[in-house]
């Protein structure tokens, strides 16, 4: 196992949905999962994840909303998944910056890839704010 592989929160109200994706993701991911948005905004307030993925439909709060959260929180990856193209379309464009989205039904290539994109864009950006302090 690598030591240094980044943290994801992996958030979905459908049990065997979670189980699933968390047993998909695992192997180049150290996972955690929430049952809903509110349980995961208490995960995020204890500890760091370099990626939160999301399912977009989800009872009290959608995934749009937890992204948004979470990156207000801290810094991180955000992919949201969904079965509704347009759910996506319906998501204010101030919400969706940030925010990779990865359309159900997925290959289970396609989500590992977009996390691991969405996880270096986050940690290139990082890099790119330090060069402009640095300058």
């Amino acid at each position: 196992m690598n030591a240094t592989r980044a943290r994801l929160l992996l958030v979905d109200d459908q049990e065997s949905v979670r189980e699933t994706t968390a047993a998909l993701l695992g192997d180049d991911f150290e996972v955690v999962c929430a049952p809903d948005g509110m349980r995961a905004l208490e995960i995020l307030a204890d500890q760091p994840f370099e990626i939160v993925c999301a399912d977009y439909n989800m009872p009290g709060m959608s995934g749009a909303e937890l992204l948004r959260r979470a990156q207000a929180l801290r810094p991180c990856a955000a992919v949201l998944v969904t079965g509704h193209s347009e759910y996506v379309d319906a998501i204010p464009a101030h919400m969706r910056q940030g925010v990779a989205v990865v359309l159900k039904p997925y290959e289970p290539q396609m989500l590992i890839d977009t996390a691991h994109r969405a996880y270096m864009l986050l940690k290139a950006s990082g890099m790119a704010k330090q060069q402009r302090k640095l300058a």
